[in-house]
């Protein structure tokens, strides 16, 4: 990127912040030995995600960064890079907490079967041990207000408790779960976190420790506070990138935020230097909402490259983006259609 385009983001950041309802206040960059010089970690220090028992992280990675900003990146690759971010994630996890005074015996991984397997950590985690841990797994139960579009911007999604497999939990100990989620609404948080601990409690073990990782909305994780404060969990949630804004329908989830929002805007929580890391190499095509279809990008694939494509034609064609990142936002597109050419057939060509 040329000095004349840092210049225009240095001149407009502060704006742009505003027009986001970003908050770059909240965070303190931590230094963290052992992990890669594109891997930043930050505390979130405002007081409703910070407490005594109640931490809340942020894990920026070069690989996270790409998956957020390249919807291009899909399958394989995509897991590659989720795998790589892990790896990181778990060097944080056994910096920052208390892990590994449970490790490996007193450790259970907490499957949702919904996005968190593709966030790669249950591999990353058994790649530092060298077998398997346990796990045990739940699948919530989604129902649709039919009368409503598909369309996650209107359609009302209620989530309860499933099907589940809880065989492989520690009897009579004090754990340490972990779990991967991309939180939104926090919905499913509401609804599998309540029979992990009752289902500890039929075996007499407790859960001292809950780890969440994944993309998380600002909304996600006071929930997750209040489940903390509950169940008398101590809680270490690492957010991907940032702690993000949530739209008024609780479901999309833009890394940036929503500019028109009204009295509704929630804001992200993102440092400083993140957002020039990434304005200055992604512009703002990025803000097309990473999370909404995450499993579509390791499953669905062309309908996530259609839609994607979809959207930055429609971003384009509002003129959304300043001179500069028109062209970023173009290659882009052109790296969409590749994909599509491999996993199915363009549609926006």
């Amino acid at each position: 990127m040329t000095a004349h385009t840092n210049n225009i983001w240095s001149s407009r950041l502060d704006e742009l912040i505003q027009e986001y309802r970003i908050d770059t206040t909240s965070t303190v960059p931590l230094a963290i030995l052992g992990l890669k010089p594109t891997t930043h970690v930050f505390k979130v220090v405002r007081s409703d995600f910070d407490t005594d028992t109640f931490k809340t992280y942020i894990i920026e990675t070069e690989e996270m960064n790409n998956v957020i900003a390249r919807p291009s990146l899909v399958g394989s690759k995509l897991m590659d890079e989720c795998i790589d971010a892990a790896l990181e994630a778990v060097k944080v996890m056994f910096w920052l907490t208390e892990i590994k005074d449970f490790w490996p015996g007193r450790v259970v991984y907490y499957g949702l079967d919904r996005a968190g397997p593709y966030y790669g950590r249950r591999t990353a985690l058994n790649i530092k041990n060298g077998e398997k841990i346990r796990s045990v797994s739940t699948r919530p139960k989604y129902t649709v207000d039919l009368s409503q579009s598909y369309d996650h911007t209107e359609r009302v999604v209620n989530v309860a408790g499933g099907t589940a497999d809880f065989e492989g939990l520690q009897q009579n100990e004090h754990l340490y779960v972990v779990t991967d989620d991309t939180g939104a609404s926090g919905k499913t948080y509401k609804a599998a976190i309540p029979p992990l601990v009752e289902e500890c409690e039929k075996v007499g073990s407790v859960v001292e420790f809950l780890d969440v990782y994944g993309m998380n909305s600002c909304v996600a994780v006071k929930i997750l506070k209040e489940l903390d404060e509950r169940y008398n969990i101590k809680m270490n949630v690492f957010c991907i990138w940032g702690v993000t804004d949530l739209d008024i329908h609780d479901y999309n989830m833009p890394p940036y935020g929503y500019k028109d929002r009204g009295g509704n805007g929630r804001g992200s929580i993102v440092d400083m230097s993140t957002l020039y890391r990434m304005i200055q190499r992604y512009g703002r095509a990025q803000n097309i909402d990473a999370a909404w279809d995450w499993s579509d990008r390791h499953i669905n694939i062309e309908k996530h490259l259609d839609h994607s494509s979809g959207e930055l034609c429609k971003s384009l064609a509002n003129g959304s983006y300043e001179g500069w990142e028109v062209q970023l936002a173009e290659a882009e597109l052109e790296r969409i259609k590749d994909s599509l050419l491999r996993y199915g057939t363009n549609k926006n060509s």
